[in-house]
């Protein structure tokens, strides 16, 4: 077996294309897109994952479909964290067996398959889709295999949703999203009881808490999106509570983390503050970077939110440490898909200027992660929102409502409650001028609640 190539720096896994395949499951483009990034022609990536250059071929070409054993395989030989595509041990980048359960289906192979829509990647490329019983509810007494292959058709769900989530209102999703946090327990409920042949043993026990956890985190999301304060509390408190029994700390953390983000934005840093200390404790005294970095970054804002300028100072100089370790250490371990890198630390850097009324050190952060960060257009309506903020510190004022103006615009656009109510906050703080620009927009504003 050739033995993997060299690491691929921490900048190849947040690469648009790269990005695009990983949260899609496009197996095939991310083929394409290491061999390109190796400098590699078909017949040297086929030399390197063991399979004739015809098969690779037809691989990218979306014409061969894959059994989830084979993705394990060329990963594996082609340096790929498994993790990042949802396989193998969960917080780790141990190759998993590629004869193991996940691999088999009820007829003999679960496969990724090419046909139909929910199989098909942006190109037209193969996308990882489990067949058979797993991948189907309790409804009707359909019989629930005990193998990862369950869990991986939960969380291949729940990933797809959240490739749309950026670019789609968040009410359209979250009728399924909750329904899907529902099937997820039912299987759960279904998979430790008799209803099944066979018990469960922990390990598979493990993996359907883990998906269940990541199912109820994107429709805490989503509710935080939507405003839904209260519900999305709910959710995320499901998300912590089913990590921690699938005895993964590093999705607990993850999802303790959100919900204090999530805090931070409701005006509640305490109860933040506390929540990134429990987060903590859930990491050990060794946390991976860009946990750390990410962390950090929220204690630092909740810090800030709360005008202490010191401690917010100290948390975000750990932050830099730890995104200079990140850089270092290559892909970020799951549930984290992305580094936390210099862009997205300097978005975090930007929002504790502007709680702290540094308007040149906010405008000067937020420039940059705007610039460099290219973040998705839900996230840049936030940001545009504390840059009309810094503007507004500053006494830039046109400008500033034209920043908040662009954010209310994605607001509504994208059904972003969330960037709405910012943008309304902004305009309820606001004790400058009132110019035409300004009227612009409080007739703009009120036809988002008339």
């Amino acid at each position: 077996m050739t033995r993997p190539p060299e690491r691929l720096p921490s900048r190849f896994w947040t690469a648009p294309a790269v990005a695009a395949a990983l949260a899609d499951g496009d197996v095939p483009a991310l083929l394409d897109e290491i061999r390109q990034a190796r400098g590699w022609t078909q017949a040297q990536l086929a030399e390197v994952v063991g399979y004739s250059q015809s098969w690779v071929s037809k691989v990218v070409r979306g014409r061969q479909p894959l059994t989830v054993g084979q993705v394990r395989e060329v990963a594996v030989r082609l340096g790929v964290p498994l993790h990042l595509l949802r396989f193998g041990a969960s917080g780790s980048d141990d190759p998993a067996r590629p004869d193991g359960p996940a691999a088999q289906g009820s007829a003999g192979g679960t496969r990724i398959r090419p046909d139909g829509p929910a199989a098909q990647g942006s190109a037209g490329g193969t996308r990882i889709r489990p067949d058979g019983p797993a991948a189907q509810g309790p409804a009707g007494g359909t019989r629930i295999r005990l193998d990862e292959s369950a869990a991986q058709s939960l969380t291949s769900v729940t990933r797809a949703r959240r490739r749309l989530e950026p670019g789609t209102p968040a009410r359209q999703l979250a009728r399924e999203a909750v329904a899907h946090v529902d099937l997820a327990g039912r299987v759960l409920d279904h998979v430790l009881g008799d209803q099944v042949t066979g018990r469960a043993d922990a390990h598979t026990a493990g993996h359907l808490r883990a998906g269940l956890s990541e199912a109820a985190g994107f429709a805490a999301w989503l509710h935080g999106d939507m405003q839904d304060l209260g519900t999305a509390r709910t959710y995320y408190r499901l998300a912590v509570q089913s990590a921690r029994q699938a005895g993964h700390p590093l999705l607990a953390a993850y999802m303790i983390g959100s919900r204090a983000a999530f805090e931070v934005e409701a005006d509640d840093p305490v109860l933040a503050l506390t929540l990134v200390a429990q987060a903590r404790r859930e990491l050990g005294e060794r946390p991976p970077a860009t946990a750390g970095a990410w962390l950090a970054s929220i204690e630092a804002l909740g810090h800030a939110a709360g005008h202490d300028a010191e401690a917010a100072g100290t948390a975000l100089r750990r932050a830099e440490s730890a995104v200079a370790a990140g850089e270092r250490s290559g892909a970020p371990p799951w549930p984290w898909v992305f580094p936390f890198d210099q862009a997205k630390l300097a978005g975090y850097r930007g929002q504790v200027s502007v709680r702290l009324g540094r308007a040149e050190e906010a405008r000067s952060a937020l420039s940059e992660s705007l610039s460099a960060g290219r973040p998705a257009v839900k996230q840049r309506g936030v940001l545009l929102t504390e840059m009309a903020a810094a503007q507004a510190m500053a006494g830039r004022h046109e400008e500033a409502f034209q920043s908040v103006s662009t954010a209310l615009a994605v607001g509504v656009t994208y059904g972003s409650e969330r960037i709405i109510h910012r943008a309304r906050r902004f305009r309820r703080a606001y004790t400058g001028p009132v110019t035409a620009t300004v009227r612009t927009f409080d007739e703009r504003l009120l036809a988002t609640i008339t």
